[in-house]
Parts: C-alpha cells; structure tokens; sequence
C-alpha cells in the first residue's frame, strides 16, 4: 500500500481540480470558436431541425385529413359502383323489354297481314258475290224481256 501525506494529497488535488478548470476552458473556447467558425452551419441546422419538427406536426394533421378524404372517396367509389350496378340491371332489363316489345310488334305485324289477307279475301268473296247477284238479276230481268 502507498501512504501519502496529507499535504501531499492537498497538492494533488489541487494539479487535479486546475486541470479540470482548464480543460472545461478549452472545451468552452473550443465551443466559442467552433460556434464562430461554423455559425452559419449551425443557424441552418438550427432551422432545419425546428421546421422539420414543426412540419411533422403539421404533416400528422395532414396525413389525418387525408385519410378522411380517402375515406370519403372510397365511399363515394362504393356508391357509385352500387348505382353502376343498379344501372347495368336497368339496361339489361331495358333491353328484355325492348325485345318483348319487337317480338310482340312482329307478332302484331304478322296478325295485321293476316288480317288484310283476310280482309281481302272477304272484299274479293263480296264482290264475287255482287257479281253472281248482279248476273242473276241481268238473267231474270232478261227471261222477263223474252
């Protein structure tokens, strides 16, 4: 073991506390001139960090009021896929009724040539008729001339 006398020890820590004093000096000076020599870098960085951390805040709004949107949006996507739906049915339906409505229109169609066909016949079988009266009454006004 090593015995130090107390003047001895008073003495060492006395060199100890001068070489803390001065070393906190220099890293002050060191500080001072750092900051001197690179105070432009450091307003910037300064600035830097204080609107990158001001917009995170601002950006966290943001990004909120966007998936708000989004959310809209994505509803509004869903309604309108929904009325895409609903008009693609009407449009299917549409066009089967568009179909009766032809297939019946021929139907129709084909019942009125019937019909004239018809018609005609009778107009023919009428006049056919009036021609065998007309003949007849020619006859009997001819056997009552004789």
């Amino acid at each position: 073991m090593i015995k130090i006398t107390l003047k001895e020890y008073k003495k060492w820590y006395k060199k100890q506390q001068k070489g803390i004093c001065t070393a906190y000096k220099e890293y002050k000076m060191d500080l001072i001139n750092s900051i001197s020599e690179n105070g432009i870098l450091i307003v910037i960085a300064g600035v830097f960090l204080y609107t990158y951390i001001t917009d995170r805040k601002t950006n966290k709004e943001r990004d909120l009021m966007f998936n708000e949107s989004l959310k809209l949006l994505s509803e509004g996507n869903q309604n309108i896929a929904k009325i895409l739906d609903l008009l693609n049915i009407n449009a299917c339906n549409n066009d089967k009724l568009l179909r009766e409505h032809d297939e019946r229109s021929i139907k129709m169609n084909e019942r009125n040539i019937q019909m004239n066909e018809i018609l005609l016949n009778l107009v023919k079988l009428s006049e056919k008729q009036e021609r065998k009266e007309i003949r007849k009454e020619k006859r009997e006004e001819e056997k009552k001339g004789e």
